[in-house]
């Protein structure tokens, strides 16, 4: 499935999000990824394809951005630039079976 959602800085509710976190139980952190965050994506063979169009680390850092969810050290969920062009980005999203509903 592909969605557009809008751009512009104006229309994003930054307020919504912040909910929304909040209601994350607490075993649940939500977390950029970064470096260290970057490796334990790529060894998961669900989680990769958060990270996997990017060619190395350095480029996903220089033009990609995403988030995971972590549950006692494990990958619970991921959502990340997929690609990028022309100011834009796609977005993949991906949860273990385990933690959907």
């Amino acid at each position: 499935m592909r969605y557009s959602f809008k751009k512009e800085r104006q229309v994003f509710r930054m307020e919504n999000l912040k909910e929304n976190i909040k209601k994350i139980e607490p075993d649940f952190q939500v977390t950029k990824i970064d470096e260290h965050i970057y490796h334990m994506v790529m060894q998961d063979p669900f989680m990769a394809d958060c990270c996997s169009f990017f060619s190395s680390i350095e480029e996903f850092m220089e033009h990609g951005i995403g988030f995971v969810i972590i549950k006692d050290n494990q990958l619970v969920a991921g959502a990340s630039s997929y690609t990028f062009h022309e100011g834009c980005i796609e977005v993949t999203i991906g949860t273990h079976a385990q933690y959907r509903r």
